[in-house]
């Protein structure tokens, strides 16, 4: 299972508790038992009073855990919403809700804001090709394949391969963001893929990330190849980022202090070493896929 960087699962958890957080100060603030206080709350307080305690958070929390382009303007919105609701309270109720209450409230809430308006953060929740969680399996293959350039097609090796793209080991280098395409075999399938370089990696491996630019027969045939290559047992590239389990990055955090940024990775590169697939004839594959459809039928 891909987990979500976990400061982000974390913060959100944080969030959905964010009721339970706001009575329990409530009734601290207010000198009052916790029952007491709920009971006061639902009796007599306004429906604004009752959507800022027990929805506003919860719902920053969904946007955060979310991770989508509209999540950032929804926890923006219900930040902002929360700060004025503070400002308020302060502003009718300054003998509960003091202007030190006021100010560490605010801070923290500028904190967090700040954190989610970290490059690293920010970018999470506009490129979707960043959210590796969300991201096609990538296989691991050696396959020849050819590239367009320039000027002529150049030669080069497959080293991985998914529905999005692919990463291609190769000297040659292009500027990122060029449109090419993509030549190579496989079961005696030819393709032809248009894509676009969306990473030049110059260290280690040296090649380019590419993502497809699919039509509707392109997507067709990429499914079959890796319907193929899952069929076969070939390996994934793993791309959880290193912490993936939530034991190993509490340990990772307390002993580096690394992690309480997400690491994003939005390079389809890989260094590790990869296999050669065990090739089959087409036919069998497709008569493997045929049983298991006629087995499902039945």
């Amino acid at each position: 299972m891909r987990t979500k960087p976990w400061p982000i699962v974390i913060l959100a958890c944080l969030y959905f508790l964010g009721p339970v957080f706001n009575s329990l100060a409530g009734a601290w603030l207010s000198k009052m038992g916790y029952l007491s206080y709920l009971k006061s709350i639902f009796a007599h307080g306004s429906l604004t009073d009752l959507l800022t305690i027990f929805v506003l958070y919860p719902l920053a929390g969904l946007a955060i855990l979310a991770m989508k382009n509209w999540s950032f303007a929804v926890y923006l919105t219900a930040m902002a919403i929360g700060t004025y609701g503070n400002y308020s309270d302060w502003r009718h109720y300054s003998d509960i809700f003091t202007l030190p209450v006021f100010i560490a409230t605010t801070f923290v809430n500028v904190g967090l804001v700040s954190y989610f308006l970290l490059p690293a953060v920010r970018s999470a929740y506009f490129n979707s090709r960043l959210r590796w969680w969300e991201s096609k399996p990538r296989y691991q293959i050696q396959c020849p394949a050819l590239f367009q350039g320039q000027a002529r097609q150049i030669r080069c090796t497959m080293l991985n391969l998914s529905e999005g793209g692919a990463f291609i080991k190769t000297p040659s280098k292009v500027q990122q963001g060029f449109e090419t395409t993509l030549f190579f075999k496989f079961l005696n399938i030819s393709v032809a893929l248009p894509a676009t370089v969306v990473h030049v990696q110059t260290r280690g491996v040296k090649g380019l990330g590419l993502q497809f630019r699919h039509t509707d027969e392109t997507e067709d045939q990429l499914r079959e190849i890796t319907d193929a290559l899952r069929t076969f047992g070939m390996k994934e590239r793993a791309q959880e980022v290193k912490g993936d389990n939530l034991k190993l990055w509490t340990l990772r955090l307390l002993r580096t202090g690394k992690g309480l940024v997400p690491e994003i990775s939005g390079s389809p590169e890989s260094g590790e070493k990869t296999a050669r697939p065990k090739l089959r004839l087409l036919g069998q594959y497709r008569k493997q896929k045929s049983r298991k459809s006629e087995d499902k039928a039945a």
